[in-house]
């Protein structure tokens, strides 16, 4: 690939071996060759553990007055105004391959739909937040996140990914089971862990604890209308948040 024509970046920060970080940069230009389109610019950080990779987004987190970062295997973020994908070599290395592929692919679509700072600026409305009183900002960020997650397997699944939609689902499908549906933040955390169900099809039954398993039908439909929602991710935020304020699903 000429010069001119670059426009994956790949970093590794500690010690990753050096094939490692060539097979990424190999399964990243596959996915996006695919898809067919490409980020004009992005960048993948890999980092030697999960230990360093925490302390160096946090690290930014606060230079750039980024009051929330999540922590995980893999990371997408745009924060400085184009899309930085964030890996942690041990963990991801630890996995089955095509586990690994699944959370690859995933960052990878974030880098496509949500390249932009404004992906990460959330205008909360000001009755949402009112009534949200002192879980605003947390809630407010979830909302964020499960939006983006449902962005990303519509394109996945839309463009021939759904196994590797399911793979990412199978993942996470034992923290299910703890998440709890007693307010607002929990109902949010287990609305992300069953997102990929509306593509790929999920028994519920058997993973949701008990006291969840009557309200996961009703997450599921709320989500369901997300996706039918035109606008940008505050609009679909305060829609999310709004319609689980209606039901007050944890309530139940």
């Amino acid at each position: 690939m000429g010069a001119e024509e670059r426009f994956l970046y790949v970093e590794r920060v500690g010690r990753v071996p050096a094939g490692f970080a060539g097979q990424l940069e190999k399964e990243a230009l596959d996915f996006y060759k695919r898809l067919g389109r490409r980020p004009e610019i992005v960048e993948i950080i890999i980092y030697e553990n999960q230990a360093l990779k925490l302390a160096k987004v946090i690290e930014e987190a606060r230079e750039l007055g980024v009051t929330v970062a999540g922590v995980h295997i893999a990371s997408h973020e745009a924060w400085r105004g184009w899309p930085r994908i964030h890996v942690d070599y041990e963990s991801l290395a630890r996995l089955e391959p095509e586990d690994a592929r699944a959370l690859l692919y995933h960052e990878l679509a974030h880098s496509l739909l949500h390249n932009t700072i404004s992906s990460y600026v959330i205008n909360l409305d000001k009755a949402l937040a009112d009534r949200l009183g002192d879980k605003a900002l947390e809630a407010a960020y979830l909302a964020s996140t499960v939006v983006k997650d449902l962005e990303v397997h519509e394109l996945l699944f839309s463009n021939g990914f759904r196994y590797y939609v399911e793979r990412y689902y199978r993942l996470f499908e034992k923290d299910i089971g703890e998440a709890s549906c007693r307010d607002i933040i929990g109902v949010l955390e287990l609305a992300k862990l069953i997102s990929p169900c509306l593509y790929t099809g999920c028994d519920l039954e058997r993973v949701v604890r008990e006291d969840c398993r009557g309200k996961a039908g009703k997450i599921l439909s709320i989500l369901r209308e997300t996706t039918k929602v035109i606008g940008d991710l505050s609009v679909k935020a305060n829609f999310l948040l709004e319609r689980l304020l209606e039901e007050a699903v944890w309530k139940e």
